[in-house]
């Protein structure tokens, strides 16, 4: 199933072929439902975090956030 990662910065995960991969916060990724129910957890205050949600979910546009020029980037000038 398709995923994007959501609750941690880089994210690690063996998929099905027993190889090591390895994404960062906002990319989509193909995992099992098993691997995708796995990574849940409590934080200190009693909520649900995931690590992993589906796209298009609200949580999974908000990690997919691209960068625009008034983030730093400087726009190019014409006369």
């Amino acid at each position: 199933m398709k995923a994007v990662v959501i609750g941690v910065d880089r994210y690690r995960w063996v998929d099905d072929n027993g190889i090591v991969q390895e994404a960062s916060r906002g990319d989509e990724i193909d995992v099992s439902q098993a691997e995708f129910d796995r990574v849940t957890w409590e934080n200190e205050d009693g909520e649900t975090v995931r690590a992993l949600e589906k796209p298009g979910s609200k949580a999974a546009k908000e990690a997919t956030v691209e960068p625009n020029a008034s983030d730093g980037e400087t726009p190019d000038e014409t006369s």
